[in-house]
């Protein structure tokens, strides 16, 4: 009887401590999974374009009709100066004397004319230009976790769910909501910059 109890308590100890090892190979391995920055980079441009990677073949539509096919200003680098001090909505007035609308997007409207000049109206090109912002941002995020926490568990699995959720799906698959994938990018790269000069003590003038 006492040999059994003996035995029992040495099988429950070898048990513990082969949990323990377990928990412990676990952990290890989750640790060194995101230690490799490489990977995680990796693993976010992966997920975020698979997500949004049926969107490259969308027809313009709604304000892309207006907005980017019927209008005349995103033509010609020569109308750049004018994209940059009038109304989104400016083209549409005849006679441009009064601004049409409270739509004052200077970087939007110069990022038509620049999409324009790339890939003419090609659907592709113009969903290309988001997915390749929507990614960037994403990396932007994971970046700037990175400044403010002492791990870079919390930044990946941010970044990842910021890729991935559904919520962004219109800012991204509409050629015409990029505004808000531009002030997103934008915004984020600000920060991350003020980050990185604070932290190296250089460029402070900036």
């Amino acid at each position: 009887m006492k040999t059994k109890k003996v035995n029992k308590k040495v099988l429950t100890e070898v048990s513990d401590k082969q949990n323990v090892e377990t928990n412990f190979s676990t952990e290890t391995k989750i640790k060194s999974f995101f230690q490799n920055e490489q990977l995680i980079i990796f693993i976010l441009v992966i997920s975020s374009a698979l997500v949004y990677f049926n969107s490259l073949n969308n027809q313009f539509v709604y304000d892309d009709w207006f907005q980017i096919e019927r209008n005349s200003l995103i033509l010609s680098w020569e109308n750049a100066p004018k994209l940059l001090t009038s109304s989104v909505w400016q083209f549409m007035e005849v006679d441009n004397s009064e601004p049409v609308g409270p739509y004052f997007r200077p970087i939007f409207s110069f990022s038509l004319l620049l999409n324009y000049k790339l890939f003419g109206f090609n659907v592709v090109g113009w969903h290309l230009f988001s997915v390749l912002f929507h990614i960037a941002t994403t990396l932007l995020i994971f970046y700037l976790g990175k400044k403010w926490c002492e791990s870079k568990e919390i930044p990946a699995i941010a970044a990842f769910l910021f890729g991935v959720h559904p919520i962004h799906s219109e800012a991204v698959v509409w050629a015409s909501a990029s505004t808000e994938i531009l002030l997103g990018f934008f915004t984020l790269a600000c920060l991350v910059c003020y980050e990185f000069f604070r932290e190296k003590g250089k460029y402070k003038w900036l």
